[in-house]
This record gives structure tokens, C-alpha cells and sequence, in this order.
């Protein structure tokens, strides 16, 4: 049999190479003899001509569904997000909508709860749901944003299908000295609340601690600069901002250094962190309210809670569980790692040719 024959699916990312480069691979091995063809589509940075072996670019929405409508109708589209906004009116009314599923990364859903949205953005709210109650099926993260994808979207998803942590095989390493690192957030996006994490730790600045921010993606320039100024405002030089990109390499080991991760969000969010720091064995702060903390303490990992921050003492703040810690890294193998999840991958990915003619 052809590989033109064969039933295909199109895999659709966004502008995440970091992310979308080693899913391929591990993609790939998932559905390894499986009859299955694949192929690999990602949204092109804007002014960048660097391009990944196995991958084609598309550069906004109306080309991607040019795209999609080209491929014959045995074709299965899965979006890994769903960032590219502009898609979502031409979903609404494209035939490739019923053939297409969303593996939901929760920044796309969690806009369906922004105060005060422009009649513009309602009206792209209002396409983004009806577009996906004519998909194939929505995946979400973890439990939590299955029910919100529920209230928000009005849609019914199927059981969560994690991403796995994939690659991270930088080991931590024996410190040579007592400075506490503490990683604050995981991007320049306002939804960190940097401000909200600096108050809170702000009574420790005189402690050895060095905190590390990385401001180097998903957020303005003005924004930076000003979290940057309080940052210096607060902990001199003591505030350590990242603001060029990092490879994954360099980004394992910045994350193999810290001593802890803090998090800020009131929504779910970066879980590339979350996972490499209880992978580690470290302490990793999440509000208590996030589906991330639900919905991973309902698996059995423990995590801190960042809303219990500004009454911690300093060494509260140091002091930690080793058995907790290591049930945390127990799990994450069991859970979360390659192995784990790949059969989970290949299954969920095989179904789909089963719910559309």
C-alpha cells in the first residue's frame, strides 16, 4: 500500500518548536507499524525562516484551512492548541471542522473567562465553541480543564491525554553553595502575576536566595520592563531576569539548578515546568485552586500551594518532604513519562478513524 493511501492524520501545532519537535518523534514511535500516516504542520514565527526537518509551515489561519481542504476526506486533523484565533470562524463554517480534534492546552479555553471581553472577542468566543462541538472529539490536559472545556465551551470531552515529559535528561546537580534559586513563572505573560509572587516573597529578600524569571516569550516589551523594574525594586541583585530565548538543552539545565519553581497563575499553565521540577525531586508552588493542583494532587503528587506563601517563614519555605518528593518523582515515571503515555497516544490517535466515515 501506497503511503498516499494509507489513512493519514495532520497533526497541527503553533508556534512552539520547543514543544512541537520532540512530540514528533514521539508521535512517531506511538504510532510505529500502526497503518498510520502522519504528517507534521506548525505556524510559522513571524520573520523567521528557520524551519524543522519534518515539518510544513503555514502562516495564518485562512492558509492552514486552504490546506486542510485539500487533503482528501479520509484525513484526521489534530490541533495542538488552538492558538491561531483566525482558524476559528473558518472552522465554523469548513466541512474539515467534523474531521478535526483539539488537544486543548488551556490558554485558548481559559480566554472564554477574560472580564470584560470586546464584541470582537465574543464573537470569536461564539465560533471557537461552535467550531468545536462539530469536532471529532477535544482532549483535555487533566480532569480540571475537562470540566472547564464543559462550562466554557459547552462541549463534552473525553478523558484527560496528557502530554508526556519528553527529553529532559539533564540530572540535577550537588550544590556548591547555600543561595536558595528560586524559579519565578514561566514566561513574560501577564497571567504569571510576577507582582503577586515578588509581594509574597518579598519579606525573604534578605535571605541568600537568587530569584530566577524567565521573560523571554508570550509577553509585551512594556510588560517586561516593568516587571523587570520591580523585580530589581525588590530583590537588587538578587533578581536574575531571562530575557533571550533558550534551547531546550540550556532550558533543562536552568530548571536541573533551581531549587524550587513558584507559580503565580490562577489557570493552568506551564506544566513543561510542573513536571521537570517534581521529576527532580523539588518543591513546586501552584495556587490551590488551579486544575493543576487538583487535578494532580487527586493522582497522589504533592504539591505546594503559592496562595500559602506570605505567611510562610523562611525556613517553612525551605523545609520539605524527602519521601513526599521522591513519591512525586515515582509518580511522574508512572504517569507522565514516555513510556507511560505512549500506548495512551496510540489508541486515542487510532479511534479517531473509527468515529467518522
Amino acid at each position: 500500500m501506497s503511503q498516499q493511501s494509507l489513512p493519514r492524520i495532520v497533526h497541527i501545532f503553533g508556534q512552539t518548536p520547543h514543544h512541537y519537535v520532540h512530540m514528533r518523534k514521539f508521535l512517531l514511535d506511538a504510532m510505529f507499524e500502526s497503518g498510520i500516516d502522519q504528517v507534521f504542520w506548525a505556524w510559522a514565527l513571524p520573520g523567521c525562516k528557520q524551519s524543522y526537518e519534518g515539518f510544513e509551515y503555514y502562516e495564518n489561519g485562512r492558509a492552514l484551512l486552504t490546506w486542510m481542504e485539500t487533503q482528501r476526506q479520509s484525513v484526521r486533523f489534530v490541533f495542538h492548541g488552538m492558538f491561531e484565533r483566525q482558524i476559528w470562524p473558518y472552522l465554523t463554517f469548513s466541512s474539515v471542522t467534523a474531521r478535526s480534534s483539539w488537544v486543548c492546552w488551556g490558554a485558548e479555553l481559559y480566554q472564554h473567562a477574560e472580564k470584560g471581553p470586546t464584541f470582537k472577542r465574543k464573537l470569536m468566543n461564539l465560533c471557537h465553541r461552535v467550531a468545536c462541538k462539530r469536532m471529532l472529539d477535544i482532549f483535555p490536559l487533566n480532569a480540571g480543564d475537562g470540566k472547564l472545556i464543559g462550562d466554557y465551551i459547552g462541549a463534552r470531552p473525553s478523558e484527560p491525554l496528557p502530554y508526556p515529559l519528553i527529553g529532559v535528561d539533564v540530572q540535577s546537580k550537588q550544590k556548591k553553595d547555600q543561595t536558595l534559586r528560586i524559579l519565578v513563572g514561566n514566561s513574560a505573560a501577564p497571567s504569571n502575576e510576577h507582582d503577586w509572587i515578588f509581594q509574597s516573597l518579598s519579606k525573604h529578600a534578605n535571605q541568600d536566595i537568587e530569584l530566577i524569571v524567565p521573560l523571554n516569550y508570550a509577553g509585551s516589551e512594556e510588560y517586561v520592563a516593568e516587571v523587570i523594574k520591580r523585580g530589581h525594586e525588590l530583590f537588587a541583585d538578587k533578581f536574575r531576569p531571562i530575557t533571550s530565548m533558550l534551547g531546550k538543552h540550556e532550558y533543562d539545565e536552568l530548571l536541573a539548578k533551581v531549587d524550587c519553581a513558584v507559580f503565580g497563575h490562577i489557570r493552568q499553565q506551564g506544566l513543561y515546568v510542573v513536571y521537570t521540577m517534581l521529576k527532580h525531586g523539588k518543591k513546586m508552588y501552584v495556587r490551590g485552586a488551579t486544575s493543576t493542583f487538583t487535578s494532580m494532587s487527586s493522582l497522589g503528587f504533592h504539591l505546594y500551594d503559592s496562595d500559602e506563601l506570605s505567611t510562610l517563614t523562611f525556613e517553612q519555605f525551605l523545609s520539605f518532604d524527602k519521601e513526599k518528593l521522591r513519591i512525586n518523582q515515582q509518580l511522574m515515571e508512572e504517569t507522565y513519562s514516555e513510556q507511560a503515555l505512549i500506548g495512551k497516544w496510540r489508541q486515542r490517535m487510532l479511534a479517531l478513524f473509527q468515529q467518522y466515515p
